[in-house]
């Protein structure tokens, strides 16, 4: 990925090819921040809501998500040109008064870019944290003490309880299961 970016007296001089370029680049690069991002909410609502599924994502919804993503990424893509316009002075061409704003454009889509990456790393924690196995959270420490109320009949030891033991719930054992 090239960007253009005239800084000081930089020797490459900027021209107007080079700003939209850059700018196509950047619109580029937010749809695809913003589109994982959707993509791991459908995934977060197919794990945690999977029976309503079908009716929270319907087939407008994601058609509006698209054209929200897509007119997203261009007009952030693209913010330098509406601050050029805002601010150009008179010297100035409209191409060189864009790329006097590049690096705003690239600080916005970075902030965005991360800000997408930390979304859909969280979302993308819970869902994985959700589907991990039973027998993998019940051997966690904070769930130890339910462990141990296991009969000794599921190990390969025999067990040298009688069976009326095995029956017979203490009323302490019972509060313990319920929570």
């Amino acid at each position: 990925m090239t960007l253009y970016l005239s800084v000081g007296n930089s020797p490459h001089h900027v021209t107007c090819g080079d700003v939209i370029h850059t700018s196509l680049l950047l619109s580029a690069h937010n749809a695809a921040a913003l589109s994982l991002t959707s993509l791991a909410a459908s995934h977060h609502v197919a794990t945690f809501r999977p029976l309503h599924y079908d009716a929270l994502l319907t087939s407008r919804r994601v058609c509006v998500v698209l054209a929200g993503v897509w007119t997203l990424s261009a007009l952030l893509g693209h913010v330098q040109f509406a601050m050029a316009a805002v601010s150009q002075r008179q010297a100035d061409s409209y191409c060189e008064a864009a790329s006097n704003h590049m690096q705003t454009a690239l600080v916005v889509s970075t902030l965005l870019a991360g800000a997408c990456l930390l979304a859909g790393a969280l979302v993308y924690t819970s869902v994985v944290v959700y589907l991990r196995p039973v027998d993998e959270r019940s051997s966690s420490p904070l769930r130890r003490s339910t462990t141990s109320l296991r009969p000794s009949s599921s190990t390969c030891v025999p067990s040298t309880r009688s069976s009326s033991s095995r029956t017979r719930r203490r009323p302490r054992d019972i509060g313990r299961l319920a929570a």
